[in-house]
């Protein structure tokens, strides 16, 4: 499993795991632009992030979306989703989520991101109660070696903890 940073970064931590078949969405979603929108798979303080596959290409994304009026009453939102932005679009790095690109309706922001399909650290750490100290090493020794990158870049991540650790498997 890869490790992810987010909130704003994500880290993304390699599983050794095979790759899941890539998954169907149903007719019954939502289509934003070049995406299938599907269920809600996680959120944060400012909005909710879902599963979307691309029309033409099948890949699947991790869509956050943020409302118009949640920038409102924040004011400090937009000054963070630009740093967020210029910090994702200008970092290439297998343990660090990739940002595709945003998109705005009258209602909403949309921000396309890689999607991770192993969850979180927290999820796997809540099921299997603990970790093998080698696979805990081979988690760590990922994690720094994005943080050894976001240093190099003068870039500080704001909010780390289990659950902005996300996994994917490869």
């Amino acid at each position: 499993m890869q490790i992810n940073f987010n909130e704003y970064l994500n880290l993304k931590i390699k599983k050794n795991h095979q790759n899941p078949k890539q998954e169907t969405l149903s007719k019954m979603s939502k289509v934003i632009d070049n995406y299938l929108v599907k269920e809600i798979i996680g959120s944060g303080s400012y909005g909710n992030v879902h599963l979307a596959q691309h029309l033409k290409t099948k890949e699947l994304v991790a869509i956050k979306v943020i409302s118009k009026e949640t920038f409102q009453k924040e004011p400090i939102l937009n000054k963070l989703i630009k740093n967020e932005i210029v910090s994702l679009k200008n970092i290439t790095h297998k343990n660090i989520i990739k940002f595709i690109e945003i998109m705005r309706s009258s209602n909403n922001t949309y921000f396309v991101y890689e999607y991770c399909n192993g969850g979180n650290l927290l999820s796997l750490l809540e099921k299997k109660k603990f970790l093998k100290e080698k696979q805990a090493i081979v988690y760590f020794k990922q994690v720094l070696k994005a943080f050894k990158l976001l240093v190099s870049k003068n870039i500080i991540h704001r909010d780390i903890k289990v659950e902005n650790i996300l996994l994917h498997d490869d």
